[in-house]
């Protein structure tokens, strides 16, 4: 047998052990992440608010600006965004900012049903979404699906905002951590059990919750099928979006 053989054999052997050491410990499979999106360099006092829309093939959002700067992430298909007389094709996985300046309106071109996550965040008294005046109403419009949000929140200082779709198998799960600014989390699919001071609840598909630097949290997948979870943090300049603790 060649020395080149031997050592291909000896490291299968190392992996398969590793992997049997794992399973026989009880150690739960921490869940993959899908999908991440940034929105860097922000300074405000705001409203957060994070909405699912769903678009059925020819759906499209009128001509239209935000009232704060906002995050959207394609979850599913894909969605056309025209701004000034350009398109730009957004698959899912991809994502783009947008701010009040930038007057746009977006559209699914394709025959199967597209999925945007947005997140805005929104200063006292202003609007989400405003139609520009005599913008055309599409024979089909979005649809919001789910819809959570993050009230009063101020920010001494710069941040940005992470967005992370994550995928959890059933019986995966995250040990104890903690965010280093605001998080809001959303269940898209599925059932996620959430432990926090000594307590445990089950979040289901559209339903959130928040976390504030400080709370030490676990979640994990005690159901017997796949879960998908949105969280969204508002990272403060110089910290860690989420850090393990002991213990």
């Amino acid at each position: 047998m060649s020395q080149r053989i031997i050592k291909i054999a000896v490291l299968l052997l190392v992996a398969a052990t590793i992997g049997l050491a794992a399973t026989v410990q009880g150690q739960s499979p921490e869940p993959t992440t899908l999908y991440q999106a940034t929105y860097p360099d922000i300074q405000m006092t705001f409203t957060e608010v994070q909405v699912v829309i769903d678009l059925e093939p020819g759906a499209a959002f009128p001509l239209h600006h935000h009232g704060g700067p906002t995050l959207a992430l394609v979850l599913d298909g894909e969605i056309v965004r025209v701004q000034d007389d350009a398109e730009t094709v957004f698959k899912a996985g991809e994502s783009w900012t947008e701010t009040p300046a930038n007057i746009h309106s977006a559209y699914n071109a394709t025959d199967v049903p597209a999925r945007v996550l947005a997140t805005f965040l929104l200063p006292p008294g202003a609007a989400a979404t405003t139609p520009e005046p005599d913008a055309e109403v599409p024979p089909i419009g979005p649809v919001i699906t789910y819809r959570a949000s993050f009230p009063d929140i101020t920010m001494n200082g710069r941040f940005r905002i992470d967005q992370t779709v994550q995928e959890f198998a059933p019986g995966a799960g995250m040990p104890r951590r903690e965010h280093g600014g605001p998080a809001l989390v959303m269940v898209l699919e599925g059932a996620i059990t959430l432990r926090e001071n000594g307590e445990e609840r089950e979040y289901g598909a559209g339903e959130s919750w928040t976390e504030m630097p400080g709370s030490v949290y676990e979640v994990f997948n005690s159901g017997d099928a796949p879960v998908q979870v949105a969280v969204t943090v508002l990272v403060p300049e110089g910290a860690e979006a989420t850090t393990t603790q002991e213990g």
